[in-house]
């Protein structure tokens, strides 16, 4: 296993595989509106801040008809960018850049702003009766959801208990749905769970073995837009960042009124949308925080083998979009 580095690193995850769970839903509103096709995450913050933007008026307000469709991992929406289904969509940080270096020539995509981020959204949880201390990691299979953040996350596991690659017992797996399924049925017998899945984790006797912050983790989610969204409708991606800074701060002032909103409009059960709020700080930026920290995730990737080639983190930024949205805010 290589050395890792100590790395800021996410939420929310990412499955390289394009699985679209086909549910949308937006109001029909003035053809005046601007449309956006925008793709979330299901039950992930983006999904209930997208709720939240349609039921409390703040798209409309904003002169936005949003059509929100849902898909089974936040990489999914950036496929449906790339193959023209969607406007807007999000990515996490390890998935992001990922995505780009193996794709760079024709990823034509923009990051325009960090949405969230977090140090406790995904906990490492252990089947109890099997795993009574690190060591036993090296013995029983260990959940991992190919070609995301949790890639990362199990090296830093290994490298915390002291176990090789060679030693261990990687499950690789194609989502949360499919890693509940094998801890389920005792196939392995830990893996990396967000705070969405916490309360199946423990229906089905997992216990938390590790939290990000035992391993100084951290995640963040960003909004990525098209190439051609910002070239012929820039003032479009604007009025959204301006949408869901209003929604954040609701949000914030309106958890609990939140999380039965999201229940109530979309099934997200409330417990979960708690969970979920709880574990993600919500944000609205750009800066050299976020590029420092990707540029060391990707520094980290090239070392790993994941892509060959560098690139510049800000050739596949556009912070003018934040930029004129946080000027405009405070005239």
């Amino acid at each position: 296993m290589k050395k890792l580095k100590s790395l800021a690193i996410l939420f929310m995850t990412a499955v390289l595989t394009i699985s679209l769970a086909g549910c949308s839903f937006g109001e029909e509103k003035s053809e005046s509106a601007s449309k956006i096709r925008l793709g979330v995450y299901t039950g992930g913050a983006d999904h209930i801040m997208a709720i939240v933007g349609q039921e409390k008026g703040f798209f409309e307000n904003h002169g936005l008809n949003v059509e929100v469709t849902q898909f089974a991992t936040g990489i999914n929406t950036v496929d449906a960018i790339v193959t023209g289904q969607s406007d807007i969509g999000l990515i996490t940080d390890y998935a992001g850049v990922n995505r780009i270096g193996s794709t760079k020539e024709n990823c034509d995509i923009k990051i325009i702003s960090r949405y969230t981020t977090s140090d406790s959204y995904w906990t490492f949880y252990v089947n109890p009766e099997l795993i009574k201390e690190s060591a036993d990691l090296g013995k029983y299979g260990i959940a991992n959801i190919q070609g995301t953040i949790l890639e990362y996350y199990n090296s830093a596991v290994l490298e915390h208990a002291g176990i090789s690659e060679s030693e261990s017992k990687l499950l690789n797996v194609d989502s949360e749905q499919t890693a509940l399924g094998i801890l389920s049925g005792g196939e392995a017998a830990a893996g990396w769970l967000s705070a969405a899945a916490a309360s199946k984790a423990e229906e089905i006797g997992l216990t938390a073995f590790y939290t990000m912050s035992d391993l100084g983790l951290t995640v963040d989610g960003y909004y990525v837009a098209s190439d051609t969204l910002l070239k012929n409708n820039k003032s479009t991606a604007e009025e959204f960042l301006s949408a869901i800074s209003d929604i954040q701060e609701w949000i914030g002032e309106n958890p609990d009124e939140t999380a039965a909103l999201a229940e109530s409009k979309d099934g997200v059960p409330a417990a979960q949308t708690s969970a979920v709020l709880k574990g993600n700080n919500l944000i609205l930026d750009l800066g050299e925080d976020s590029q420092k920290h990707l540029n060391s995730i990707k520094a980290w990737a090239i070392q790993a083998g994941n892509f060959n080639e560098d690139f510049e983190i800000t050739d596949f930024m556009d912070k003018t979009v934040l930029e004129n949205v946080l000027s405009s805010k405070e005239k």
